[in-house]
């Protein structure tokens, strides 16, 4: 059985990665990153303490921007849009996925490569789609992402060459064999994050009350939650 923990609706405000300049003219070269550079929860701490020059990301309603950690100073990252949502980036901070009304994207930090992400979803779709990396997964790198209402599946990519190549779509967690009116929900403030074993994802319960609930996946997050 689907096993989850809810708890109250928490804000992720930016996502960081030691990845970028101090400047962005030009804006950042994709390259690898040692992982310990590599920062996905924000906080609040007086610059002079944030090691390194990453930087963060925020939607805008021009686009994704970037800014270097220690000085704010956004640009808006060529290829995107105000519709941008769902950010998230890959454990080396070579490449950010994002989704909008209608697909699922992979593109670099300075904008080049992007690349439509063939997640199979019920359409048209009415809201942004919850979209993101699996991060250190068990089968290597998947994007995660929302394919309906009681569906949350993954699809491996590899993104060691000049192009993404996709493979195979598995399920992560099913919840069509749940009773009652539940169903996964994403918004501004709850998004859907995935690393090692554990899922968090926003769930819609009875009279549409939305919350925030942990899954464990089975199998150290081979097999789905159900």
């Amino acid at each position: 059985m689907m096993r989850s923990l809810f708890f109250c609706p928490v804000v992720v405000l930016v996502m960081l990665s030691a990845h970028a300049a101090t400047a962005l003219e030009p804006l950042p070269t994709p390259r690898p990153l040692e992982p310990s550079n590599k920062k996905e929860i924000a906080r609040f701490a007086p610059a002079s303490d944030i090691s390194g020059n990453g930087y963060f990301l925020y939607a805008s309603p021009d686009g994704i921007a970037i800014s270097p950690i220690r000085t704010f100073a956004p640009q808006i990252i060529p290829n995107t849009s105000g519709d941008a949502g769902s950010i998230d980036i890959s454990d080396d901070g070579t490449w950010i996925v994002f989704s909008d009304r209608d697909e699922i994207y992979l593109i670099h930090p300075d904008g080049s490569g992007k690349t439509v992400v063939p997640a199979p979803a019920d359409k048209p779709r009415k809201t942004v789609k919850a979209a993101g990396f699996y991060h250190h997964g068990p089968l290597g790198q998947e994007v995660v992402f929302l394919k309906d209402s009681r569906t949350v599946a993954a699809i491996a990519v590899d993104l060691s060459g000049l192009e993404p190549k996709f493979g195979d779509v598995r399920t992560l967690a099913d919840m069509s064999g749940v009773e009652g009116s539940f169903a996964f929900a994403v918004n501004q403030e709850q998004r859907l994050t995935v690393a090692s074993d554990r899922m968090v994802v926003g769930v819609a319960g009875h009279a549409g009350a939305l919350h925030l609930a942990m899954i464990t996946q089975p199998d150290n997050g081979r097999g789905p939650a159900t």
